[in-house]
């Protein structure tokens, strides 16, 4: 009966691989005394390869990895933030932002800052905040008063 394949690689010889000695342990062996024998730096011949685990791994390549790792972790988190913002604001909002090159909210992100370090500043843009939420919270409140009326003038008929 012929072999397969499978038993012949379970049962193939392999070769025999001399000793190993290098510099690092001749130069162990005379620092501790014990003068290399000529039976110790002699490789022997017959000893046997050891077989490879297959859980063995390679040691990882890094590839500067590890580096740009740190860099992004010294980096700033990006988060989503949603924003709504009145029709007009919008438009204008991304108009200045595509005339400097980044994105809305890069550009508002950078308006923050600068009011942050502005004295003054911060404070006039709440009170100007607080303008627009009123407006806005007016609107929030019309459109379902207007789709009640509307509903409510079907069902009558009118």
């Amino acid at each position: 009966m012929k072999p397969t394949a499978a038993d012949r690689f379970m049962n193939r010889t392999r070769p025999t691989v001399e000793k190993r000695v290098d510099e690092v342990s001749a130069s162990l062996q005379s620092n501790t005394g014990s003068p290399a024998t000529e039976a110790d730096s002699t490789p022997a011949k017959s000893m046997p390869v050891k077989e490879r685990s297959n859980n063995l791994t390679a040691a990882p390549v890094d590839f500067g990895i590890s580096a740009l790792e740190r860099e992004l972790a010294a980096l700033p988190k990006v988060v989503n933030f949603q924003l709504r913002v009145e029709e007009g604001y919008k438009r204008q909002i991304q108009q200045a932002a595509d005339q400097a090159g980044v994105t809305p909210e890069t550009l508002l992100q950078g308006l923050w800052a600068v009011a942050q370090d502005r004295p003054g500043l911060l404070e006039d843009a709440i009170a100007e905040a607080r303008i627009h939420h009123a407006r806005r919270a007016r609107a929030q409140e019309l459109k379902p008063a207007i789709t009640r009326a509307k509903r409510t003038a079907e069902k009558l008929g009118l």
